[in-house]
């Protein structure tokens, strides 16, 4: 093989490499954080994380919270070639990734920070971060200490292998003077060589985090701040529900508790939902109207109220989209849609795909469109435009950009009904029921009359909302198959794929906004406890990758 050959070979492979690293999943393989405690409390804190970084990010962060006064000051980024960050004050996640590259900055929040900066390339990376966190040692009746939370939870990616160091700027910890715990991850803390050192034993997850409280005599630190209360008090609300106490008759009954009243609860839940159930569906007769003058909303909260497992709000967002189609209020027509960026630049130039047209607003006749069917249209009208042609990608980045909206929609959505308020209404909720179990029995009732004719779309609403749809649309064409054929409003609500897809981009929308609006015996050292360490200050939850 000559030289060149084999020169090319050694660049292709050189290539897949640089590949493979950029596409490698995230990863947090190291975080070892250094802890500096200056005489007046004051602590310098530096952490090292050693990472993979992919493509799907943009930065990392670090969440600190639950604060009592302290501040955080002096922040320094660099990486792994030396490069010093520049501190840009007010972090914007909203840039890009190229805009926050080799940039840092912080983001205050209700009672804490983010500590932001830009990821800047993929592959194996190396950061360190340095920040000052005023007054984290304090000064208590009894002595001098803190319990402070170092790694938040839900950290993405999770730690491989942590590790906090605490040092004096003067001096050194002594075991005769030092008491140490640490919580929520498996791990050990001892004083060692003058220094606490805590330290994970396996991998962490999204659950663990990582909390270190210190207590000292009084009289090695001088802090600027002071607490009321003491440092036993301190320990006392950190070591709850730890396993670093002895059971006592008291820990045994806050178990009992802890663990016998949930279970009542959930036993008697259980019991009421499986009574209304009872009630709603016993010896039930078919119920060929429309309940509730066709408010889909009530019916769902009815049949949330009845599910042991978690609500659904998937098919009634499927069954408004209908009710808009049987209004004529949207239509389904194919339109050309432009390729994206990345088709065009593989030679893709578009092609022709099924979209939503908007019309007017229509009520049913003879029932009523609720407010949830109604900010629904408003919402695939404002994300149509002024062609009124709504594609699935419009939807989808009108939404990402409007997330008040969104939330506003997810709120009526996720209305709730006790089950007291259900049995109170028990005649309407037993219709809601029978028209389930009519449009079950379809076929077997063999409706081809004109007055059950004409309800048909609406059956078809219902059906979607019961989970159903497949089974009644397969019924209907046996009985009237050139009745779906002909209407043209029934071709558009038999369009599951196009229905589908605009529910889903709906759905997830709803889902993520939902998703916006979730501490922990002697102090000699040893292996950590899992669970305790309430009343810390600092993390939280949250920091990694975004």
């Amino acid at each position: 093989m000559t030289s060149t050959a084999i020169n090319r070979l050694w660049s292709l492979a050189l290539l897949w490499l640089a590949a493979a690293s950029a596409f490698a999943a995230p990863r947090l393989k190291d975080l070892d954080i250094n802890v500096v405690l200056s005489d007046n409390g004051d602590a310098r804190i530096t952490e090292v994380r050693q990472m993979t970084i992919d493509l799907s990010n943009t930065e990392c962060y670090i969440s600190i919270g639950n604060l009592k006064g302290q501040r955080i000051t002096d922040l320094e980024v660099s990486d792994e070639h030396g490069n010093k960050f520049e501190n840009v004050g007010h972090w914007d996640t909203k840039k890009t990734r190229i805009e926050k590259s080799y940039k840092c900055g912080l983001i205050e929040k209700d009672n804490g920070y983010e500590i932001c900066w830009g990821i800047g390339g993929s592959g194996e990376r190396v950061y360190t971060v340095s920040y000052t966190v005023t007054s984290l040692l304090r000064n208590y009746r009894d002595g001098d200490g803190f319990n402070w939370q170092f790694i938040a939870r839900k950290l993405k990616p999770s730690a491989e292998h942590a590790r906090v160091t605490i040092s004096r700027e003067e001096g050194s910890f002594e075991k005769s003077n030092t008491r140490v715990w640490s919580f929520n991850h498996e791990g050990t803390i001892h004083v060692v060589g003058g220094k606490v050192v805590a330290e994970t034993t396996k991998p962490m997850n999204e659950q663990d985090a990582m909390t270190v409280m210190v207590i000292v005599d009084s009289g090695i630190f001088h802090p600027s701040k002071s607490e009321s209360k003491s440092s036993e008090e301190l320990k006392e609300e950190a070591l709850k529900n730890s396993d670093y106490n002895n059971m006592s008759i008291k820990d045994i009954l806050y178990i009992l508790l802890v663990i016998v009243i949930p279970l009542l609860w959930l036993g008697i839940y259980v019991y009421r939902v499986w009574h209304s159930r009872r009630m709603a569906k016993s010896d039930l007769d078919w119920y060929r109207d429309i309940p509730y003058k066709g408010n889909l909303l009530r019916a769902n909260c009815i049949l949330n109220a009845h599910r042991y497992k978690k609500n659904d709000y998937k098919n009634l967002l499927s069954a408004a989209v209908l009710r808009l189609l049987s209004t004529g209020s949207l239509r389904i027509e194919e339109h050309f849609v432009e390729a994206g960026r990345l088709a065009r630049m593989v030679g893709r130039q578009g092609s022709m795909t099924q979209c939503f047209v908007i019309g007017q607003l229509i009520a049913p006749e003879g029932l009523f469109n609720n407010k949830m069917i109604t900010l629904l249209y408003k919402i695939f009208e404002d994300a149509a435009g002024p062609d009124r042609i709504l594609q699935p990608n419009e939807l989808k980045t009108w939404m990402s950009h409007n997330q008040d909206r969104v939330v506003e929609l997810m709120e009526i959505v996720m209305e709730k009904m006790p089950i007291k308020e259900v049995n109170k209404d028990m005649e309407n909720v037993r219709k809601v029921y029978g028209l389930q179990k009519f449009l079950k029995d379809f076929t077997l009732a063999n409706e081809r009359h004109v007055q059950e004719v004409a309800l048909w779309k609406e059956y078809l609403v219902w059906a979607e909302l019961f989970g159903i749809a497949k089974q009644v649309r397969q019924d209907m064409m046996r009985i009237n198959p050139e009745f779906l054929r002909m209407d043209n409003i029934c071709r558009a609500m038999l369009n599951d794929n196009t229905v589908k897809q605009f529910t889903a981009v709906t759905l997830y929308n709803t889902s993520k906004a939902e998703h916006s609006i979730n501490s922990r015996n002697s102090g000699g050292g040893g292996s950590s406890s899992y669970g305790g360490g309430g009343g810390f200050s600092g993390g939280g939850s949250g920091g990694g990758l975004r």
